[in-house]
């Protein structure tokens, strides 16, 4: 958009009444926890409090989110042609074209009945170590972690050490979620160098080609068959016409030939008459 800095911190103010609910809520449930040395909270009202701004704060972002999607949804309908109106980023367009691409390629490879068993068992492996320590962390919590707040400090609590936040059974999932991302990665780059993305690409360039070649094609036929058809209706006139004229022709003839016949019958008649008075005379 080729804004400047301080338009876009202008642009972005609005931010903050989605902002200061949250951090309210955050500083509420703080001096909620804290307490006197009798034990007693600090800040009594403090929980009451931050129960009643944890519920604005809920509000106030599904508020935010049902009027983004209300205005965008209007602005696309009312300005759809200025929107399509606008250039695509060449760039931008290429490189998300060229990463669809290989997202397709990458799942192709990994598709389960073309993967090899190498492939196969680090996904496996993978899925075992991270099942295994996530049911750890979330049964067995007490037995993988001391004890610590979000008031207490590394000093008071773990004795100046971070590391003594976990037990040895918290040592065993942390290092079992590590190999399960190791596995994982050493999977995803497997389907991105994989050689079979290269045939795939050869496969789809000859593929979209082909499906260009089709579409030229049928244009073509459609085009063939619109003129051939705009240039048979002429004839077919045409043909109508002398039809129609044939038509007169033959029966101007006819009502010709019924008139002179007519006439010879006529002259015939009166021919034959003179005769017959004639012979009477005589």
């Amino acid at each position: 958009m080729r804004l400047s800095v301080i338009q876009i911190m202008i642009g972005t103010i609005p931010v903050v009444f989605l902002i200061i609910p949250t951090c309210a809520t955050g500083s509420l449930l703080y001096m909620a926890s804290l307490e006197k040395e009798s034990g007693n909270p600090e800040f009594p009202w403090a929980g009451t409090v931050s129960a009643i701004t944890a519920s604005f704060t809920a509000i106030v972002q599904f508020g935010s989110m049902v009027v983004a999607a209300y205005y965008l949804e209007q602005t696309a309908d009312k300005r759809a042609e200025e929107v399509e109106t606008i250039d695509d980023d060449i760039e931008v367009k290429e490189a998300d074209d060229r990463a669809e691409h290989l997202q397709k390629c990458y799942l192709v490879v990994t598709e389960w009945s073309r993967m090899p068993t190498g492939a196969k068992m680090l996904v496996r492996i993978s899925l075992a170590c991270i099942i295994v320590s996530s049911y750890m962390v979330q049964i067995f919590a007490s037995r993988c972690f001391v004890p610590h707040s979000l008031t207490d400090t590394i000093d008071g609590n773990l004795e100046g050490n971070a590391t003594n936040l976990f037990l040895p059974l918290g040592w065993v999932a942390i290092i079992l979620f590590l190999v399960s991302c190791v596995f994982l990665y050493i999977f995803q780059v497997w389907g991105k160098v994989s050689p079979i993305p290269s045939l795939i690409l050869k496969l789809y360039c000859v593929s979209v080609v082909e499906s260009q070649v089709i579409i030229i094609l049928r244009q073509k036929q459609a085009k063939i068959l619109a003129s051939s058809t705009n240039s048979q209706m002429p004839s077919t006139n045409q043909g109508l016409q002398r039809r129609r004229s044939n038509g007169e022709i033959s029966q101007f003839s006819s009502g010709h030939l019924s008139l002179t016949n007519s006439e010879n019958e006529g002259s015939s008649y009166r021919s034959s008459e003179r005769r017959r008075s004639s012979h009477a005379n005589f």
